[in-house]
């Protein structure tokens, strides 16, 4: 895959290739991973909530909304204050969204996220090829599926206190990226959080989304 290919297909009119592209370039991407410090200025910008609305585009097979509902819950559970939380998932691709509805992963994928089943946030079963983790239903309660091009809109009209949206942009056209941040910028709250993939930027074009953490590619929604 080369950035070459990818531009080629995005100018043509093979969209199913494009589906499949984006999608594997995705699940590349979204490992489950704790970002302690992503997720304490989550708690941080979030306390005077009642709720807190989050967007994870695209998702891919599930990986990183449910990685954000298992982290965000354990917080829940040691931080009597700690606000109520939804998440909205979307993927382009039909069979990442059933395979995110299913929530069953390999022992890969799982392994920095595994210490967390303390809580009993998926049921370990092993095969010739390893363990595999099912999702349990309290943690899925959290999250809501989406099929969608995110590129061209979105299906829900609520806005979101934070948006994961990491590794997308720099696999985009510029005409999709601008697209897509107005999309973002229309559905993000004021004081709200995007958050990046660390090998993306802004490169200062937006003045309505500032930059408070580089390392972990953090913008803020201004009013």
């Amino acid at each position: 895959e080369s950035r070459d290919s990818l531009k080629n297909i995005e100018n043509s009119e093979n969209r199913s290739s494009y589906r499949k592209l984006m999608t594997i370039r995705s699940q590349n991407a979204l490992k489950f991973s704790e970002k302690t410090s992503l997720y304490r200025k989550i708690n941080g910008t979030s306390r005077s909530k009642g709720i807190v609305n989050i967007w994870s585009c695209p998702c891919a097979s599930g990986e990183e909304p449910y990685s954000i509902a298992i982290i965000l819950d354990n917080l829940k559970k040691q931080i009597p204050e700690f606000p109520q939380f939804k998440i909205i998932a979307s993927d382009i691709d039909k069979d990442a969204i059933n395979k995110a509805h299913i929530g069953l992963y390999n022992e890969n994928v799982m392994q920095e996220i595994s210490r967390f089943n303390e809580g009993n946030y998926f049921i370990i079963t092993e095969n010739r090829f390893g363990n595999r983790y099912l999702i349990n239903e309290d943690v899925k309660r959290y999250v809501e599926f989406i099929e969608e091009d995110i590129t061209n809109g979105h299906k829900k009209t609520k806005k979101y206190d934070i948006i994961f949206c990491r590794y997308l942009l720099i696999y985009i056209s510029r005409e999709a990226r601008n697209n897509f941040l107005d999309i973002i910028e229309k559905q993000l709250n004021p004081g709200g959080l995007l958050i990046l993939g660390k090998t993306e930027t802004l490169f200062n074009s937006n003045n309505t989304l500032k930059l408070i953490d580089s390392r972990n590619h953090i913008y803020l929604k201004i009013n």
